[in-house]
């Protein structure tokens, strides 16, 4: 499957400051394509890929990085799965196989509070 959709290269470097200036580690990465968390949704919500997209791999704090963004023209999607460590997922060691499900779980109340609160805007 192929999605041609252009990238948003200032939108990119607005992104990109809004995270640095919040203390989040950022790194850019213009070679990668989109993942098929990027592009599966958005195939079906917009056919032409005709829409500029910026695709982020997420951490626990970006939400409140990003809240301006709502002020813009933006459409801001979450997508794929909330929490996914291969090296937790494949471990054949039960301590780590342990740890991965704690911090999945610990991700996952996170994640649940924040989406559903009604006194974070």
């Amino acid at each position: 499957l192929k999605y041609p959709a252009q990238g948003a290269p200032i939108l990119t470097d607005k992104i990109y400051n809004l995270f640095k200036d919040s203390g989040i580690p950022t790194k850019k990465d213009d070679k990668r394509g989109w993942d098929h968390g990027v592009f599966i949704p958005l195939m079906l919500m917009f056919p032409n890929a005709d829409i500029p997209i910026v695709s982020i791999s997420t951490c626990s704090n970006f939400a409140n990085a990003l809240a301006q963004l709502r002020e813009s023209d933006i459409l801001i999607i979450g997508s794929g799965m909330s929490f996914h460590n291969f090296g937790y997922f494949f471990a054949n060691d039960k301590k780590k196989q342990d740890e991965g499900i704690a911090a999945s779980k610990a991700f996952d109340g996170f994640l649940t509070e924040t989406l559903t609160s009604t006194t974070i805007s």
